[in-house]
């Protein structure tokens, strides 16, 4: 069984960076993010599932869209490339489909590489899953020296659920839960907790430039609109 870490991680760091996630945007930008930054520059993934990766592991068979050009390794993203030479590119096709030179099990991108990558990082980066946001805090402040002001966001607000019984809560169709994810009270099926996710951890606060996050919504629905 493929399960991630649920629920509310209450020794998480400050976040330097939040991703909004859901996407394989999100999943690149978290571990991009966790390569580049300095080791005490802490990245946060905000996962609204236990299985991180986006359309790389939304179904059970995935299928990579080739052009024949781009089945090149040289002109793929490295961490890309990572993902497929673990399931066997370009020698193997592990999924046996015949829309696409490379097909594999999702759960297999999961154990054989995304968990791994994950993990590897773990000291720069905290994946919060089954988590969604449901607002963000911001703050108006004066920019010097054009005596205009911006808008900064403080805190993304999130919604942090755990399953009451795990069988029920995958029983059933995403759109007859989903709605239930971004309602922080508990429900019938999830418990719930607000997490309150800032560059001062997830108690969060107000403060001055520079020490607001940065935020990256690489959200399905654009959870982090503002």
């Amino acid at each position: 069984t493929i399960r991630g870490v649920t629920g509310t991680d209450t020794g998480a760091p400050p976040c330097d960076v939040i991703i909004i996630g859901g996407s394989t945007a999100a999943l690149a930008a978290a571990l991009a993010s966790a390569d580049a930054a300095a080791p005490d520059v802490h990245t946060c993934l905000i996962e609204p599932t236990t299985w991180p990766g986006g359309q790389l592991t939304a179904s059970l068979i995935s299928a990579v869209d080739f052009g024949h050009a781009n089945r090149n390794a040289s002109r793929l993203p490295d961490l890309f490339v990572g993902l497929l030479r673990a399931l066997g590119f370009p020698s193997r096709n592990p999924g046996a489909c015949w829309v696409s030179p490379t097909c594999y099990r999702a759960s297999d991108a999961l154990e054989q590489w995304i968990f791994p990558a994950l993990h590897k990082r773990s000291a720069n980066l905290h994946v919060f899953y089954e988590t969604v946001v449901s607002s963000v805090e911001t703050r108006e402040v004066g920019l010097e020296p054009s005596g205009g002001a911006g808008v900064f966001i403080t805190s993304v607000v999130a919604v942090a659920r755990t399953p009451r019984d795990r069988r029920v809560s995958d029983a059933l169709d995403f759109s007859a839960q989903v709605s239930d994810w971004y309602d922080p009270s508990d429900s019938e099926v999830f418990t719930k907790s607000v997490l309150r996710l800032s560059r001062q951890g997830p108690g969060g606060g107000r403060s001055a430039p520079p020490a607001f996050p940065v935020v990256i919504d690489a959200s399905e629905f654009g959870d982090g609109l503002v």
